[in-house]
């Protein structure tokens, strides 16, 4: 996952990061973990949201782990 980042003890606002692999994630909590880091999100990016709907998908189809 990549973005921007706000509000995070190690990371000045409006720092892009690309994080570690994912092991799960909650688009309707809007929350994201890695094997250290939780991640509280943000808006989607619109290109991301244009994608979607181009292909046939949601944004809540997204969800990985439990």
């Amino acid at each position: 996952m990549c973005g921007d980042v706000y509000d995070h003890e190690r990371f000045k606002d409006d720092t892009f990061v690309n994080t570690s692999r994912l092991t799960t994630i909650d688009i309707v909590k809007k929350e994201a973990q890695t094997l250290n880091t939780l991640y509280v999100l943000g808006e989607p990016d619109p290109k991301f949201l244009e994608y979607l709907k181009k292909n046939g998908y949601k944004l809540e189809d997204y969800k990985l782990g439990e």
